[in-house]
C-alpha cells in the first residue's frame, strides 16, 4: 500500500508540475487560431455560419443583453464565439459589437492603440473603413477578425474574419496598413508558435523560404536570373511563389498610397512581358501577382517614383480576379 500511495502521490505533484507549465488546461493563442480556422467556409448562404451564433446566445448573461439572430452583423459574434467555447473570456473581451468590444478590451488592459503594432497569431485586428492612412486611426471601428499567420520580414499578416462576404473568410494586411484601427491583444499562457516550413529543400534552402524571399522582394528585379545563377530550381521557387499569392487569403488590393495624380499616365496599358505587380512603389516591395505578357491593364494616372523608376497604380484582371497594384512604367506599352 505504501508503494501505490507513493506512486499517486507522485503522479499527482507531476501533474500539478505540469499544470503549473501551462503543458495542459493552458490558454493558447494556438488553440484560439486552430478553432477559428476550422470553421472557415461558414457562410450565411447555407446556414451553417449558424452555429457560431449559436455558440454566442447560450451564454447565460448576454453582453446588454443582446441576442444574435439572422440578419446581424457577425464578426465580433466570430471572435467571441471562440472565447466562449474554449473558455478563454477572462482573457478575450466578449461582444457582438466592434465598438462595446473595445471599451471592454480597454476595461481588460489588451488593447492596442497604434496601427503600427506588429500582432501575433491569437490577438484580433479591427478595422475601420473609413481610415485615411494618416497617423494612427481613432475613427468608428466597423469589423473585426483573429490574426492567424503573421510574416514580419515580408510585411504582412493574414486574419480569419467571420461576416466577411457573408462567410468566415481569411484577408491578408499589410503590417502598419490603411484600414486599421487597432488590435486586441489577450494575455494567453502560452506564446506564439514558431511557423514550421516545407521540407522540400534545393541549394541549401527550402523551396518555401526561398519563395517567401521572391515575393518580398529579397531577390531584387530580376529574381528569375539571381535564383538560376545561385544553382536554385527556379520552376520549383515560381511555383512555390504561385502558390502563396494566388492563395484565398493573397493580397489582391493595395493598401498603399500613390504619391502622385497626372492625367499624362491615364489609360489603358499591355504588358511587354510577363510583368510583377507589387503592392507598393518599387522591386523590393512584396509581390501581389505576376501578369501574363499582353495583358491589359488600366491606370487612372496615379503613380509614385521608387529611385528613377515611374510606378503606375494599375487594376488587372487575372484568372478571373481584380488585382489592383503598382506595375514599373517600362514594362508597360501604351
Amino acid at each position: 500500500m505504501k508503494s501505490v500511495d507513493g506512486k499517486r502521490k507522485k503522479m499527482k505533484d507531476e501533474k500539478k508540475q505540469t499544470i503549473q507549465r501551462g503543458d495542459i488546461m493552458a490558454r493558447s493563442r494556438k488553440a484560439a487560431v486552430n478553432l477559428i480556422n476550422s470553421w472557415v467556409g461558414k457562410n450565411e448562404k447555407d446556414g451553417s455560419y449558424k452555429s457560431i451564433l449559436d455558440i454566442y446566445n447560450k451564454q447565460k448573461e448576454k453582453p446588454r443583453g443582446v441576442t444574435m439572430k439572422p440578419g446581424m452583423a457577425w464578426c465580433a459574434t466570430t471572435w467571441s464565439a471562440v472565447a466562449i467555447a474554449l473558455g478563454y473570456t477572462d482573457i478575450m473581451p466578449v461582444e457582438c459589437s466592434c465598438f462595446y468590444i473595445i471599451k471592454k478590451a480597454k476595461k481588460m488592459g489588451c488593447w492596442q492603440e497604434k496601427d503600427n503594432y506588429i500582432p501575433k497569431i491569437g490577438d484580433a485586428c479591427i478595422y475601420d473603413w473609413k481610415d485615411n492612412g494618416v497617423g494612427d486611426n481613432k475613427g468608428t471601428p466597423k469589423h473585426i477578425g483573429m490574426v492567424t499567420y503573421v510574416n514580419k520580414n515580408e510585411g504582412y499578416f493574414v486574419v480569419t474574419e467571420g461576416n466577411y462576404k457573408d462567410a468566415v473568410k481569411k484577408r491578408t494586411v499589410n503590417i502598419n496598413g490603411k484600414f486599421i484601427r487597432g488590435f486586441i491583444t489577450p494575455k494567453y499562457d502560452a506564446d506564439q508558435p514558431k511557423i514550421s516550413t516545407s521540407t522540400h529543400r534545393h541549394a541549401g534552402k527550402e523551396v518555401k523560404t526561398v519563395a517567401r524571399e521572391v515575393i518580398a522582394g529579397q531577390w531584387g528585379e530580376d529574381y528569375k536570373s539571381n535564383l538560376k545563377e545561385k544553382h536554385y530550381d527556379v520552376n520549383a521557387v515560381m511555383k512555390e511563389v504561385d502558390a502563396v499569392i494566388n492563395t484565398p487569403c493573397g493580397i489582391t488590393t493595395t493598401t498603399c498610397y500613390a504619391a502622385n495624380l497626372s492625367y499624362f499616365y491615364k489609360g489603358s496599358y499591355k504588358t511587354s512581358k510577363k510583368t510583377p505587380m507589387r503592392i507598393d512603389a518599387g522591386w523590393n516591395k512584396k509581390l501581389m501577382v505576376e501578369i501574363p505578357a499582353g495583358r491589359k491593364v488600366e491606370c487612372y494616372g496615379y503613380f509614385s517614383k521608387y529611385k528613377k523608376s515611374v510606378w503606375l497604380l494599375c487594376a488587372v484582371t487575372i484568372k478571373g480576379k481584380k488585382y489592383t497594384g503598382f506595375v514599373e512604367s517600362s514594362k508597360l506599352i501604351g
